[in-house]
C-alpha cells in the first residue's frame, strides 16, 4: 500500500511523502535465517540487550509496553488499538525463529492485510489506514484464541520512543539529545537527554538530517 502522508518535523513543520508499509508482512519469507531480529530503520540501538533474544527459548518476541521519552502525552494510543479494542503490540522490533507456528502467524498477517477493511471494522479501529502494528496485534489476538495468551513474549529491555512532534537534536555514540514537544505550548520544546538507551525515533526527517553527521 502506498499513500501520501504528512511527516512532521516537530510540532509545526511537516513534509508530504509516500508512506510504504506493505513489506513487513513478508519478512518471514524474505529472511534467509533461522533466527531473525527485524528492526525499523528509525529504531536506533544503543545497548546489547537484544543479544538475549538469541539465547531465549521464546520463538516470537515483541514489545507490548512502551514509554514516551517526553512522558507528558496520553499513552493510550499505544496500549490498545482503540478505546474498545485489543492490546497493542509494536511491530517496530520483532524477533522470530523459523517455526511452523510463526509461519502460520505471518501467513495470518498477510490475510489480515488482504481483508484489512473488514478487520478494521471488526476491531473497531479509529482509522482504516493499514498499520503493521495493528495487523500484528490483530493476528496475535486471533492466534491466542481471541484472548490473552502466550504466543508472544516481551523483548528484553523497554520500548522507548519519541514522536514526530519531537526533534532529534544530537546523537553521539549512545547519547541522544531530543527537543521534546512542550505540553500546551505549540512550537516550544524541552531538552531531554538519554544515554545507553535504544530509542524509536519517529521523526524520520530529523533522524535523516542528523544521521550523516553523527559524531564518532
Amino acid at each position: 500500500m502506498t499513500l501520501i502522508l504528512k511527516f512532521y518535523d516537530g510540532s509545526i513543520f511537516y513534509q508530504t511523502a509516500e508512506f510504504k508499509n506493505d513489506y513487513r508482512i513478508h519478512c518471514y519469507d524474505l529472511s534467509p535465517y533461522d533466527e531473525t531480529l527485524l528492526l525499523d530503520t528509525d529504531y536506533i540501538i544503543s545497548n546489547d540487550l537484544f543479544l538475549h533474544c538469541f539465547s531465549s527459548d521464546n520463538d516470537l518476541q515483541m514489545f507490548s509496553k512502551s514509554q514516551d521519552v517526553a512522558n507528558i502525552r496520553d499513552p493510550r494510543e499505544f496500549t490498545h488499538l482503540s478505546e474498545y479494542s485489543v492490546d497493542f503490540y509494536w511491530a517496530t522490533v520483532v524477533f522470530f525463529r523459523k517455526t511452523e507456528t510463526n509461519k502460520l502467524f505471518f501467513d495470518l498477517i498477510k490475510h489480515v492485510q488482504e481483508y484489512w477493511y473488514h478487520y478494521a471494522s471488526v476491531y473497531r479501529l479509529d482509522s482504516t489506514l493499514f498499520r503493521n502494528d495493528f495487523a500484528f496485534s490483530i493476528a496475535i489476538h486471533i492466534m491466542n484464541g481471541f484472548n490473552k495468551g502466550d504466543l508472544v513474549t516481551d523483548l528484553p529491555g523497554k520500548h522507548l520512543y519519541t514522536t514526530d512532534k519531537d526533534i532529534l537534536w544530537k546523537l553521539k555514540d549512545d547519547k541522544f539529545i531530543f527537543l521534546v514537544e512542550k505540553q500546551d505550548y505549540l512550537g516550544e520544546y524541552t531538552a531531554v537527554s538519554t544515554e545507553g538507551q535504544s530509542i524509536h525515533v519517529m521523526n524520520k526527517i530529523s533522524l535523516e538530517r542528523i544521521i550523516d553527521n553523527v559524531e564518532h
